[in-house]
This record gives structure tokens, C-alpha cells and sequence, in this order.
């Protein structure tokens, strides 16, 4: 449309003159009006800012990864493996009931764990208190995701070990267990799990983790940043709630004794990150507006994940937000100095101040500032560093 009216406001009365005058104008707009700038300024910034993110130990599985982290302002934490280091230690066990006997239980212990990936069996299968010499008995167990284990031995008993909120759900009494809460109620992180036989509780254990160095840090990092912070977990609320306060953050902000169910549905239900190890999980990782894996979990946390740390330091989070507001600040300077371009340029062909060739030579040279301003100004370089 433009172009058209170019042409018939220069043509005038159709002198031949006045015609290749319009012309050459008509042709000069339209080469400087091609959106090549415009085209390529988002591409090029996400494209480079992912390959300096791989560099700095950030794997964006999802292309619009950035785009949806400026958005952000909370992230879900699971506690275990991702809050914490995740290499839990049986600190001590209680055997409860006279009628099954310490061999007794460590048999079935051991029986329950054989073959199981998660923290609380490596604890139990490497403490020396409940090794058992010749391998463990064989049972055909049940795993419930994000709650226990449970079999049924040949003598007819249910066996079950897993959390005290799993445990109190299916009617048996574990309110002893949970006085060992109480008590372990100054300790950096922890877990209580119990065993029952049939109804009835036979012993508990009590397991310690140590919280991640640099968790509290990137809380308050985060804070600064208007990113607000809660935890989800499996474990009993009293636990979890030791862990918060060790983190600063507030009780509010607690979600425990929650199955994987109920942390997707949580996950799904809220325009925030969430942040895990795939351990327990992995649903939440995939139903998450933003689902963010950290190395050193299960191996489908790199599968269900949209953003993948490579390396297991919370620390990359920040650098991850940071950067993602950084691209769109540059996405943003790109658009801007295309646009300006391309109206100046679009005027100056309009009033007969560049011709054909001129706007032919300087029509590239939007499109590689944009190139060069992306691979200058690109974020997650390397080195960068966050308060």
C-alpha cells in the first residue's frame, strides 16, 4: 500500500522523468522494508543464549524455556535429593513390638529394599546393623510410588515399610514413631520410615541428610529476585517444616506428606517452576509450567524435565533466571533497533534520499547488527557471576 501510493504521489503527471523517479523509490522502499532484522532478532537470542546455557551447565530441553522463566515468581522445591543432598544415613532404628525378633526384622528389611532405587533403601541396605549374611529372602512387593513398599511373605503376614503418613492412612498406629519427630526436632534434615506387620507397627527408623551448602543462599537470591520459594515432600510435616526454617522460608510455604500425585496436581495447578530430582517426582517435573532437573536423581529426570542442570548446584537456578531476563532484554533492544531501522530506512526511500543501491547495501546491516549484538551480548557468559 505504501509502495503504491509512493508511486502514484512521485509519478505526478506521468512524465517519464517523474516515473523512474517513482520508481526508484518504490524500489528503494522495498528492499529497505524487508523484516529481516525483525525476523531474526528472536531466534538468534534464544539460539545463542542456549548454547551459552549448555556451556554454563544448563540444559534447555524446551525451546521456550526463557521465554516462560521471565514469567515466573515461584518455585517448588522437592526436599529430598534436590533441597538436600539426598545421601541419607540410618542414624538409629527402634524395634517395637516383643514379637518379631531383631533377625527377624532385618530380614524383612533387607527382603523389602533388595533391588531399590531410593535414598532411604541405600540407607538401609548399607547399614551394617541390618546386613544380611547370604542375601535377603525373596517376597513379590508392591512399590507405592512416594509412600512404601509392601509384600506379602509366605507365612501370610503383611509386611509394609514406607512413610508414617502412608502408614497411618492404612489404619495402623504410628504415633511413637512420630514422638522420634520430636525429638530429632533440632537436626539439620531428616526422615522417619516405619515398619509394620499387618496392623501393627514393629519398628521405625530414623534417617539424617544434609541440606544442600548453597540452598539457603539461592533462596534468599531468589527472594531478591521477586522469586518466592515452598517445598514439597513426602515426609511428615513436622520434618519438612525443620527443613524451611533452616532455609528461611515460612510455613505457609510447606506442602508435606504429599504423594507424586498430589505434587503434579500441585505442580499443574500453578503458573510456577518446579524443581526436583525425578526421585518421587517426575510426574510434577512434566506437569510443571516449567519443570527443571538436577543431575545426580533418576535417570528420567533428564526425559520429563524442560530445563536440565547439569551439574547438582542449586546455584545454576539463579543463573538460569537471570539469564532468561537477559534474553528478553535483548530480544526486546533487537526489535526496537529493527523497527527504528526499518521506518528511518522506509522514509528516507519514501523521500527520494537513498535510491535502489544505496538501501540494497544497507538492508544487511540490521540483520548483522542483530547478529553481532546477539553473540556480543548473549547471556550466560561464562564467568558471569550473581549476588
Amino acid at each position: 500500500m505504501l509502495a503504491a501510493a509512493t508511486f502514484v504521489t512521485c509519478a505526478g503527471s506521468g512524465e517519464a522523468q517523474q516515473v523512474w523517479d517513482a520508481l526508484d523509490r518504490v524500489f528503494a522502499l522495498l528492499i529497505v522494508s524487508c523484516p529481516c532484522a525483525l525476523g531474526i532478532a528472536t531466534p538468534i537470542a534464544l539460539g545463542l543464549s542456549g548454547a551459552r546455557a549448555a556451556q554454563a551447565g544448563i540444559l534447555l530441553r524446551d525451546g521456550g524455556a526463557l521465554e516462560k522463566l521471565v514469567d515466573i515468581k515461584k518455585f517448588y522445591f522437592d526436599k529430598t535429593g534436590t533441597l538436600t543432598l539426598g545421601r541419607l544415613n540410618l542414624e538409629s532404628f527402634n524395634i517395637l513390638s516383643a514379637t518379631v525378633s531383631k533377625d527377624r526384622m532385618r530380614t524383612i528389611v533387607s527382603a523389602l529394599e533388595d533391588g531399590v532405587e531410593h535414598p532411604i533403601a541405600d540407607a538401609l541396605r548399607n547399614h551394617p546393623d541390618l546386613h544380611v549374611e547370604g542375601g535377603p529372602d525373596s517376597l513379590q512387593k508392591e512399590i507405592i510410588d512416594g509412600a512404601g513398599i509392601q509384600a506379602l511373605s509366605p507365612g501370610g503376614e503383611y509386611w509394609r515399610i514406607g512413610s508414617l503418613a502412608w502408614l497411618n492412612s492404612l489404619g495402623i498406629e504410628v504415633e511413637e514413631a512420630a514422638r522420634a519427630i520430636q525429638v530429632r526436632a533440632g537436626a539439620n534434615a531428616f526422615s522417619v520410615a516405619g515398619l509394620a506387620k499387618d496392623s501393627e507397627l514393629i519398628a521405625y527408623f530414623v534417617f539424617s541428610d544434609t541440606i544442600r551448602p548453597e540452598a539457603r543462599c539461592v533462596i534468599q537470591a531468589l527472594a531478591a529476585r521477586g522469586v518466592s520459594s515452598a517445598i514439597v515432600s513426602g515426609d511428615s510435616r513436622e520434618a519438612v517444616e525443620i527443613t524451611a526454617r533452616e532455609l528461611g522460608i515460612g510455613c505457609r510455604s510447606v506442602h508435606a506428606e504429599m504423594s507424586p500425585e498430589d505434587k503434579a496436581a500441585l505442580a499443574a495447578g500453578a503458573h510456577a517452576a518446579f524443581v526436583g530430582d525425578g526421585v518421587n517426582d517426575a510426574l510434577a517435573l512434566s506437569k510443571a509450567s516449567i519443570g527443571i532437573g538436577l543431575r545426580g536423581g533418576a535417570e528420567i529426570c533428564l526425559k520429563v524435565s524442560d530445563v536440565f542442570l547439569l551439574r547438582p548446584d542449586l546455584r545454576l537456578l539463579v543463573t538460569l533466571i537471570d539469564g532468561a531476563r537477559s534474553a528478553q532484554q535483548l530480544i526486546r533492544r533487537h526489535l526496537a533497533v529493527s523497527l527504528i531501522y526499518n521506518l528511518s530506512a522506509a522514509a528516507l526511500a519514501v523521500c527520494g534520499q537513498i535510491g535502489p543501491l544505496a538501501a540494497a547495501l544497507i538492508m544487511p546491516a540490521s540483520s548483522i547488527s542483530v547478529i553481532l549484538s546477539s553473540i556480543w551480548n548473549a547471556p550466560f557468559k561464562e564467568g558471569s557471576k550473581w549476588r
